[in-house]
């Protein structure tokens, strides 16, 4: 599995995460807050990296039918170590 595969499944295995986040920053610009630079940088951050991470497992999981294949396992033995 490519690192680009495995990076995305830990990003977005963090969604509830990235929602509270943005929901606080959301409500953190609707207050008022003291930065409102670092609550859009933020909120743009996650969602950029949510979309990114959504494209690539996307493309890798679901792939159309020509692209398929299927292993079939020939030969198993069970060793005891």
């Amino acid at each position: 599995m490519s690192v680009f595969i495995s990076f995305s499944m830990y990003f977005l295995s963090f969604l509830p995460l990235w929602i509270t986040v943005i929901f606080v920053d959301i409500k953190s610009l609707v207050d008022g807050g003291d930065d409102k630079w670092m609550e859009i940088i933020g909120i743009t951050g996650i969602l950029l990296g949510l979309l990114i991470s959504a494209i690539i497992l996307f493309g890798k999981f679901f792939v159309s039918d020509d692209e398929k294949y299927t292993l079939t396992i020939q030969d198993a033995k069970e060793s005891k170590i």
